[in-house]
């Protein structure tokens, strides 16, 4: 049977629309592929950009002002660099940015600690022997804080887990992400900003630990929020008005070196609702008198067009050679998921 010339004709033509009509919608789907990936790339950079930013704010902050005639004052310098901490540490607050404002939509979380109120784990290494080791005042504090770490780690003994793991090790430390290999831990690295799990809210490695100063004590004002809560401390009030007369009248009894029998009531009492007989004494041990504002962390989150990217920062306060001023640098800079 033989077909006519018009026959084949037709049958190429639909074949040939076909074809084209399947490259057609693999060129269309690859440029919307392309475009979305585009997109995608653009909203994670400037994402990055306000986590940034987020840096910059934190240390703006910190940084209370001063007018000219109080320049020469020390302890104003000092209460009201206090008092701008304490304002603004160991809480997520964020500001929303608008186009027409400030030049982007977007949102800024920051979480700030000081870094003072926070235990270095390296401080626990004996250079001499070339090995951690843990003293009986030591041991019974980060035994009481394993017992209220206990919920979290499947009823695992986290004390028994540590103490071998510092055992196996033969250096310091280079980064608290190495307590993620420890048996038993659950704990999130970093503080995160939303969570179902309040408890776990306060509770980050990098909030109970640092690596960055030089004491073995912790800064007793300035505890950090998970360290805090480890020792069973209170948080101070959310509500402003109640926070900031708190705050205010706090920083008015601030020294920069502090006698906690006699201080703590009337401050870090006020702080945490926790008056000194009630603190365990493996806790008081741990409380140096002086109160450090030099070295912080940063915890940023920078969110545009639902993409957010997180960062950690270290930064510090140092004194400009000449005059009451200083500045920050960033010591650290570590993103995270």
């Amino acid at each position: 049977m033989k077909h006519s010339a018009p026959g084949y004709i037709l049958v190429l033509t639909l074949l040939l629309i076909s074809v084209s009509t399947i490259i057609v919608t693999r060129l269309v789907n690859s440029i919307i592929a392309h475009t979305n990936q585009a997109s995608l790339f653009i909203a994670r950079e400037k994402a990055q950009m306000l986590a940034l930013s987020g840096i910059s704010l934190a240390m703006s902050e910190l940084s209370p002002t001063i007018e000219e005639k109080d320049s020469k004052n020390e302890d104003l310098i000092f209460q009201k660099n206090v008092k701008i901490y304490l304002d603004n540490a160991n809480r997520w607050h964020s500001y929303t940015l608008k186009e027409n404002v400030d030049g982007i939509d977007g949102e800024i979380s920051l979480y700030i600690a000081n870094e003072a109120g926070k235990i270095n784990i390296n401080q626990l290494f004996n250079h001499k022997e070339k090995k951690f080791i843990i003293s009986p005042q030591q041991k019974k504090m980060i035994q009481r804080m394993s017992e209220k770490l206990q919920p979290l780690t499947k009823n695992k003994n986290l004390y028994e887990s540590f103490e071998k793991f510092l055992n196996k090790k033969m250096e310091l430390l280079n980064d608290i992400s190495e307590l993620i290999t420890i048996d038993g831990m659950e704990i999130p690295l970093y503080v995160q900003k939303d969570t179902q799990d309040k408890n776990k809210n306060i509770l980050a490695l990098t909030d109970i630990f640092t690596l960055e100063t030089k004491n073995a004590q912790v800064n007793a004002l300035m505890l950090s929020q998970s360290l805090g809560a480890l020792m069973g401390l209170k948080q101070l009030s959310s509500e402003p008005e109640k926070r900031s007369k708190i705050i205010e009248d706090i920083t008015k009894k601030i020294k920069k070196s502090m006698n906690w029998q006699s201080d703590w009531d009337p401050t870090a009492g006020q702080l945490y609702g926790v008056v000194w007989k009630e603190i365990p004494e493996d806790f008081k041990f741990l409380f140096s008198q002086s109160i450090d504002l030099d070295l912080f962390s940063v915890i940023s989150y920078g969110t545009y067009d639902s993409v957010t990217q997180k960062v950690y920062a270290i930064i510090e306060k140092q004194k400009i050679e000449r005059g009451t001023a200083s500045m920050f640098v960033i010591r650290k800079i570590i993103w995270f998921s």
